[in-house]
């Protein structure tokens, strides 16, 4: 179990719960605003929400922490330490560059999300916040949300080996996913570029979007999330992230993976993985009907949904 937070925005609270974290932020004037430290805050997308200044950037407090190392300390205090059987902190929108222009190093000019000077300021705030909570919750879990951390581009030098997971969102199932708009490929490519950069144990999660009733959708998906060492998870489209889905694969016990994981294909375009009990096959979409040879027998797993 872990707790959620987001790190990089706040909303004004609807009660007096946030009020000590309000106050704070307020006081030491840790809100991104668009020239220098005061004026106009930047508005996030949706909701309310206000960015915050995360980088090293932002101003220190008494004790000499920024935002980013001060919110570390407060998230543990306020929900690791005090519920000390959580696995650790999960937190979400942590993406390798600013979603917002703003003032972001306080000179009373505008920099761009764009530019990579300030992405990698962004990115050497957000290893404060890290390396604080490594320090404030020795031996818990860092998870965060590795929506675009698969992107070609993306530059993780500030985060690898930082990270012990998260969930890699919809890499499957909406429009914006790796597989619509790079294919299966491409999908892959973002995979195994994600897992290379987390921690030990490497706690990526696969994380699908779809039908319930699509089987062959969901074996797709399955099939190719174990051609790498990613945890899996199927989203209800229809119910985004409630409830827990089931399938009948989750029921076999397929067991240890006895190659590593998967670069090149198999046979005729298509992958496969060996493991203790069986084996997992993928056809890549485009790849057409494919007929591959098996070296002895197998059969498939017995079901109920198709």
């Amino acid at each position: 179990v872990f707790i959620y937070v987001n790190a990089h925005v706040l909303k004004s609270p609807s009660s007096s719960t946030w009020s000590e974290l309000h106050t704070k932020v307020n006081g030491q004037k840790w809100w991104l605003y668009q020239k220098g430290v005061s004026g106009t805050r930047v508005a996030a997308k949706g909701d309310g929400m206000y960015v915050l200044n995360t980088t090293t950037y932002a101003l220190k407090d008494s004790s000499g922490k920024t935002f980013s190392q001060w919110f570390a300390n407060y998230a543990v205090s306020k929900f690791v330490k005090p519920n000390p059987a959580l696995a650790g902190i999960y937190t979400d929108n942590f993406t390798w560059k600013p979603i917002e222009d703003g003032d972001w190093n306080r000179d009373g000019r505008i920099d761009s999300k764009n530019s990579t000077t300030v992405q990698a300021w962004y990115r050497q705030g957000y290893k404060q916040y890290l390396d604080a909570l490594n320090t404030a919750m020795p031996g818990k879990y860092r998870l965060v949300n590795l929506a675009d951390w698969g992107h070609s581009n993306s530059v993780l030098t500030e985060y690898t080996g930082r990270v012990h997971g998260g969930v890699i969102e919809s890499i499957i199932g909406r429009s914006w996913s790796y597989e619509s708009r790079l294919g299966f490929s491409g999908m892959m490519k973002a995979y195994r570029r994600t897992m290379g950069a987390l921690a030990a144990p490497k706690l990526g999660i696969f994380s699908q979007s779809g039908s319930i009733t699509d089987y062959q959708g969901f074996r797709y998906g399955f099939a190719a999330c174990l051609m790498d060492d990613g945890y899996y998870t199927f989203n209800n489209t229809a119910k985004s992230y409630s409830g827990v889905n089931w399938f009948d694969e989750f029921n076999v016990k397929l067991g240890n993976a006895t190659k590593p994981p998967q670069m090149t294909a198999w046979k005729n375009g298509v992958f496969r993985r060996d493991f203790t009990n069986g084996i997992a096959l993928v056809n890549p979409k485009g790849n057409g009907t494919r007929t591959v040879t098996l070296e002895r027998d197998y059969k498939l797993i017995k079901g109920t949904q198709a």
